[in-house]
């Protein structure tokens, strides 16, 4: 139980396990070099990582590009929602419009029988 608790550990052994912490994750970057910017795509909300290839500049374009997907979509769920939403007000006053003309109409033209 001391053992696995960080707190009670010597010193030297805490570097120790952070330093295989950080060469294991060198042998993975190694075995697997494309895994880091994929996940650096999907970690930033980015769900659709277009095919680059291993350049940064081909990367750093394709970042940029479902960057800007992303943002483009953002944009348009934000137009539609207030495009709905005036679209519902407008029926609205044009239901309340009709009523008050029907109400005018009946006022009006009252009938005779």
């Amino acid at each position: 139980e001391r053992a696995r608790n960080p707190k009670y550990r010597p010193f030297g052994v805490a570097i120790k396990d952070s330093w295989d912490k950080v060469e294991a994750a060198q042998k993975e970057r190694e075995r697997n070099p494309r895994m880091g910017m994929a996940a650096k795509l999907w970690r930033s909300g980015v769900q659709e990582v277009i095919h680059f290839n291993r350049t940064k500049q081909h990367t750093l374009e394709a970042l940029i590009q479902a960057k800007a997907k992303a943002l483009m979509r953002k944009v348009l769920h934000a137009w539609k929602q207030v495009y709905m939403e005036a679209e519902k007000v407008r029926v609205e006053r044009e239901e309340q419009g009709t009523i008050l003309l029907n109400e005018i109409k009946r006022i009006l033209y009252i009938d005779p029988g």
